[in-house]
């Protein structure tokens, strides 16, 4: 790799590592907000069933096309984590469940169900990017594993001044925004190159727009 490279699959990396490990500290705000309690193990879980079947996806699908791993796919895959993450934030806010209420009502567990099944999308395709990276860039992976390391690091000590400054809606919004960064860093230089500053600009504009909009969705619904 070109030190140009490695920079770009570093911020990358910590970009990554950095959004999931906010994330998963802002939804045990949203979940004490929702039903009286931060539920952090149960995210936890979530958060690593997702890269586990990301993990699995990946083992499968690359004995049956073992060039499928490329920068490309790693940004597509960052750009379905942002939309992920307001998406299954949108609907997760929208489900009743009162966890001390499941002996007395079985349709808690639907609800708890529903929370498992949306909140794994986001972290598999977290995972899958992730994934990407280590597989590819696998000859520099000591620099690879401390941008994670780093990304994760810092993204759990920044998390929760952040939220009680901004407001767990907002950090959720800009760490979706930070994923669909994250897309437009990892592409090789050359794609980047053949489609244009101008346009990589205007890229992320379109992003910032998109995410006040379903921001302002967000508002008249709450």
């Amino acid at each position: 790799m070109t030190d140009r490279v490695s920079r770009r699959i570093y911020l990358s990396t910590f970009l990554l590592a950095f959004s999931t490990l906010f994330f998963e500290i802002a939804l045990t705000r949203v979940f004490s907000v929702l039903s009286r309690h931060h539920f952090t193990q149960m995210i936890i879980g979530i958060a690593l069933l997702g890269f586990g079947i990301a993990g699995s996806s990946m083992t499968l699908r690359h004995r049956r096309d073992p060039h499928f791993l490329s920068p490309a796919f790693i940004a597509r895959n960052a750009y379905a984590y942002g939309f992920a993450i307001i998406v299954s934030f949108l609907l997760i806010t929208r489900i009743d469940f009162e966890p001390l209420n499941v002996a007395q009502d079985w349709s808690q567990l639907i609800s708890l169900f529903a929370f498992y099944v949306l909140l794994t999308v986001p972290f598999y395709f977290a995972g899958m990017c992730l994934g990407g990276i280590i597989t590819i860039y696998r000859q520099d992976i000591n620099r690879v594993y401390f941008s994670d390391l780093f990304g994760a690091a810092i993204g759990a000590l920044v998390s929760l001044p952040a939220i009680h400054a901004l407001g767990v809606t907002n950090m959720i919004f800009l760490v979706a925004l930070l994923a669909g960064v994250t897309g437009l860093v990892v592409r090789h230089r050359a794609a980047l190159r053949a489609r244009g500053p101008r346009t990589v600009l205007r890229d992320l504009s379109l992003q910032r727009e998109a995410l006040h909009r379903q921001q302002a969705l967000l508002l008249r619904l709450l």
